[in-house]
């Protein structure tokens, strides 16, 4: 039987539940100012109380739409149920309305990032680092989540593996660090043995799509990678929190992609022959490290999931063409399969392979797009940035430790160091700042400490396996 044409009391009393939703969602807005003197507990708990407002009010909707079929929700209000990123009230860094960009500029260029002198944009509440932390030494957990917290005050969620050792939840505890335990529950069977670096993208997806309000509350995102990353200075000040944008990073600068066995294998397992060809002779895209505004973020996380889940819905991506491929096609961009071989083409670094077709072939444009020379972000495999590491003047002391993003006088230092790693000298420096637990100098105590060598013996100076298993250079 068809439903009543014109609204009831019960619809009356539905609609005025959504615009206590709407207005409940501006409130947490006029609060935001509020919580940057305040913890982080504050916000969350805005936020999920937004969260669970959303859900009643979408019930509501579908019931509201059941009964009356003829009817329709008012325009002012159908953002409020599905993320949009047309919302054009916000809040800016310092508290105080600002606009938000609301059209998604399609031109088909990536823009080149300029670092050095610039406009400051101090993280605040309102920005968020989100990781994968699965399986993280705890030291290189401690420098991350440390080091953020000397210079940032932006909210942080990292994503572990269940069970969460007593230290690690103590440093969330203790820094205001959110963190989600991710079991199998959170993704497909199929993906249970994907490497973290391809897992993450999945996880983040998800999460969003279960926690639409986070995408309300958020102005900037920065998306890292958290084994292999220190915080120098506040990572969002480079860009304007009430722009739309999207900025990745250059990950090598001494070849190209086709110049690499690693990153052309990846585009090849996963996309062919013709696909790695047509970016050879692009710049090599660190997927470790990208920030940029929620609605921007959102769309690469929408993407990147989609793609390495191999989701049907993700088999049609519009690709801007090549040179090559325009002369014998009539169409602008290509509608590519992107996610068909996934997941049997998946591996460590496949993520990196999608993240440059992507951003290459124009699938994310508009993009900032920025060199090394120039960076904010150091990605010390690129052998651009200087690192500099003093001795500590006294005993308790800690090392100097400077990054700039390149060498010579006028470079400007980096805000985030990604992959420290590769910098021995700069790690030790790292831990012996960071990790409080432990000395970090103490070879002896590194190996006791370590699970995996309990069921061996450290002698020093001795070398257990001469004669039997020597490697010959």
């Amino acid at each position: 039987m068809k439903g009543p044409s014109t609204p009831s009391t019960i619809h009356i009393l539905q609609y005025l539940i959504v615009v206590v939703t709407t207005l409940t969602y501006f409130q947490i807005q006029a609060n935001a100012k509020a919580a940057t003197k305040h913890s982080s507990v504050s916000l969350s708990a805005q936020i999920e109380q937004y969260n669970r407002l959303v859900v009643r009010a979408q019930e509501l909707v579908r019931q509201y739409k059941s009964l009356s079929s003829s009817s329709s929700l008012p325009p002012e209000l159908t953002f409020q149920f599905a993320y949009n990123p047309s919302l054009s009230s916000s809040v800016s860094a310092n508290g105080a309305p600002a606009t938000v960009a609301t059209k998604k500029l399609r031109n088909k260029s990536k823009k080149r990032g300029e670092f050095g002198q610039r406009t400051s944009y101090p993280s605040n509440p309102r920005d968020l680092v989100l990781g994968m932390a699965h399986d993280v030494d705890e030291k290189n957990l401690a420098v991350f989540i440390k080091s953020l917290r000397n210079v940032s005050s932006a909210n942080c969620i990292l994503f572990v593996r269940a069970p969460v050792s007593s230290r690690v939840q103590d440093m969330g505890f203790n820094y205001k660090i959110k963190l989600i335990t991710s079991g199998k529950d959170k993704y497909p069977e199929y993906m249970a043995n994907f490497h973290p670096s391809t897992l993450r993208w999945e996880l983040f997806r998800t999460f969003f799509i279960d926690h639409e309000g986070y995408k309300m509350i958020y102005n900037r995102v920065f998306l890292l990678d958290v084994r292999d990353t220190f915080f120098q200075h506040d990572p969002f000040t480079f860009f304007a929190p009430e722009l739309s944008s999207l900025h990745v990073f250059q990950g090598v600068a001494s070849k190209s992609i086709g110049q690499c066995s690693w990153n052309s294998g990846w585009i090849e397992s996963c996309f062919g022959a013709e696909m790695a060809r047509s970016v050879a002779s692009q710049s090599i895209l660190c997927s470790g490290t990208v920030a940029g505004s929620m609605d921007r973020v959102a769309e690469y996380i929408e993407l990147m999931g989609g793609i390495v889940s191999g989701d049907p819905a993700f088999r049609k991506v519009p690709l801007r063409e090549t040179a090559a491929e325009a002369g014998s096609r009539s169409t602008v961009q290509r509608m590519l399969d992107l996610s068909a071989k996934f997941p049997s083409c998946e591996r460590n670094g496949v993520d990196q392979g999608v993240h440059n077709v992507l951003v290459h072939r124009g699938a994310l444009a508009p993009v900032t797009v920025w060199m090394q020379q120039d960076s904010p972000v150091a990605n010390l495999q690129a052998q651009v940035a200087d690192v500099s590491v003093t001795s500590p003047p006294s005993d308790g002391a800690t090392y100097g430790i400077r990054v700039k993003s390149r060498r010579g006088d006028g470079a400007p230092d980096a805000l985030v160091v990604h992959q420290y790693d590769r910098h021995p000298v700069l790690q030790r420096a790292l831990f012996q700042r960071y990790v409080d637990w432990i000395d970090t100098d103490n070879f002896a105590a590194l190996w006791a400490a370590e699970p995996a060598c309990q069921l061996y013996d450290y002698v020093d100076g001795y070398d257990a396996y001469a004669g039997r298993c020597d490697i010959l250079i």
